[in-house]
C-alpha cells in the first residue's frame, strides 16, 4: 500500500479501494490463521475435534449471518459498510476464539505454550478493533486517523505478543519407552497376525 500511495496518490480512487480490499484479505487470512489455531489444537484429541467440529462451524455462522445482517444497511457506503463488517467479523473472530480456549480448558486439552501466546495476540486484535470500529462508525470523519493510528498500535502490540510466544522454548517431552511385558504381547500379536495370514492362504489355495 505505500508503495501505491507512492505511484497514484493518496486521495486516488485507486489508493482508496485498494486500501479497503487489502483489510477484507487480511480478515480472510485471520480467519484461516484461527481455523489452523483450531486445528492444531484439536488434532491430538479426536473425540475433542469433532466436539470442535459441531460448536465452532454453529458460533460462527450465526455471528456471521448477523455480520451480514448489520452491514447489509450500509452497503453503498463502502467505508461504513466495510468498518461495521469488519467490527461484527472482528467480534465473530474473537469469540470464535473464546470459545476455543474455554473448550480446551474444559477438556483438559494440552495446549502448547506458542499457541497461546498466538490465539491471544489474535484475540487482542479482534477485541480492540470491535471497540475501535464500533467509535469510528459512530464518529468517521473526526475519527478516521485517530482510527489508523491505534489500529496501527493494536497490531504492533499483537505482533509483540506473538514474538514473545516465539521466543517461548517448547520443554521437549521425554521418549515414552514401553513395558517390557507390553512388547512381550505387541510381538505376539505380530507373530499371530502372520500366521493367521498363512491359515487364510492356504484356505484360499484349497478352495482353488
Amino acid at each position: 500500500m505505500f508503495g501505491l500511495y507512492r505511484i497514484a496518490g493518496y486521495n486516488s480512487f485507486t489508493a482508496f479501494y485498494s486500501y479497503w480490499f487489502t483489510q477484507v484479505v487480511e480478515l480472510c487470512l485471520r480467519v484461516a490463521s484461527i481455523g489452523e489455531l483450531a486445528w492444531v489444537v484439536s488434532r491430538p484429541y479426536p473425540g475433542f475435534r469433532l466436539v470442535l467440529k459441531w460448536v465452532l462451524p454453529g458460533v460462527a455462522m450465526a455471528l456471521l449471518l448477523r455480520a451480514g445482517l448489520m452491514a447489509a444497511p450500509r452497503a453503498m457506503f463502502l467505508p461504513g459498510f466495510v468498518l461495521i463488517l469488519e467490527r461484527e467479523l472482528e467480534l465473530a473472530a474473537a469469540l470464535v476464539l473464546c470459545v476455543l480456549l474455554v473448550l480446551s480448558r474444559r477438556y483438559d486439552v494440552e495446549v502448547q505454550a506458542r499457541v497461546r501466546y498466538l490465539a491471544a495476540g489474535l484475540l487482542f486484535y479482534s477485541l480492540f478493533q470491535v471497540a475501535n470500529n464500533a467509535i469510528s462508525q459512530a464518529r468517521f470523519n473526526s475519527t478516521l486517523r485517530v482510527w489508523a493510528v491505534l489500529r496501527s498500535a493494536s497490531f504492533c502490540v499483537s505482533a509483540l505478543i506473538w514474538l514473545i510466544g516465539l521466543w517461548k522454548t517448547e520443554p521437549v517431552p521425554p521418549r515414552r519407552t514401553l513395558p517390557e511385558d507390553v512388547e512381550r504381547q505387541r510381538e505376539a500379536m505380530t507373530e499371530g497376525a502372520k500366521a493367521m495370514d498363512k491359515i487364510m492362504e492356504r484356505l484360499r489355495r484349497f478352495r482353488r
